[in-house]
């Protein structure tokens, strides 16, 4: 052990902060053997990485050992009933990869199960078929909820309409979608391809619809 100097080495290691094998190349020895010599002169050693408990060292892209058992029951269920999609669902329960493993989903659909709680996923372009009541509740909130049908009309309005304008005064040159019966008008079992029917929908010029939404025009 007179090779080494308990001084240099707790500088080395402790002020520092330089690596086993950083300072093994000084000594001409290896990391470990640095280490154990450290050990022997009775240096206190400094943790060099604290591991999180969900860390795991697999090669697999997601830890095997899952956050979705972490949130109580009623946590839980607050996550699936205001998520719409995987990718939400899994920010909010401590995943940080956008893609959520095949292994994680299948967790969560069984806590779904074992809790009789509904998982609804949604993609931005398969709201149709649900009712307007499910579309407001799994959303993170009512503007986003109102953006989607809305993007919705006016997908449905442009493809059933080759020469879109103004139903007032005949303007084609930026036309909006707006709905003959109001959004707010339809019950919450209504499903959105009902509230986005073509015969529910109109083009009509900015100004227009403006006083239409403000109740200046009646259609």
């Amino acid at each position: 052990m007179k090779q080494y100097n308990k001084t240099e080495l707790e500088k080395l290691i402790l002020e520092q902060n330089k690596t086993y094998s950083y300072i093994g190349k000084l000594y001409g020895v290896s990391g470990a053997a640095i280490k154990k010599a450290a050990i022997k002169l009775e240096i206190k050693l400094p943790i060099r990485r604290k591991i999180n408990e969900n860390e795991n060292f697999s090669h697999k892209r997601q830890s095997t050992k899952s956050l979705v058992n972490i949130p109580s029951n009623e946590e839980f269920k607050s996550i699936i009933e205001t998520s719409s999609s995987w990718k939400e669902i899994g920010e909010k329960l401590g995943y940080k990869s956008k893609v959520l493993a095949s292994n994680v989903k299948e967790s969560i659909k069984k806590r779904c199960e074992t809790l009789n709680i509904i998982l609804i996923i949604i993609k931005q372009d398969d709201i149709s078929n649900i009712t307007k009541g499910e579309l407001f509740k799994c959303r993170k909130n009512w503007q986003s909820a109102r953006t989607a049908i809305q993007k919705l009309a006016r997908t449905t309005y442009f493809n059933s309409n080759k020469s879109p304008k103004c139903h007032i005064c005949g303007y084609d040159k930026h036309v909006e979608v707006a709905h003959i019966k109001a959004v707010s008008e339809f019950d919450d079992t209504a499903t959105v391809n009902e509230i986005n029917s073509v015969n529910n929908l109109i083009g009509l010029c900015p100004n227009h619809h403006w006083e239409y939404d403000h109740g200046l025009l009646t259609i």
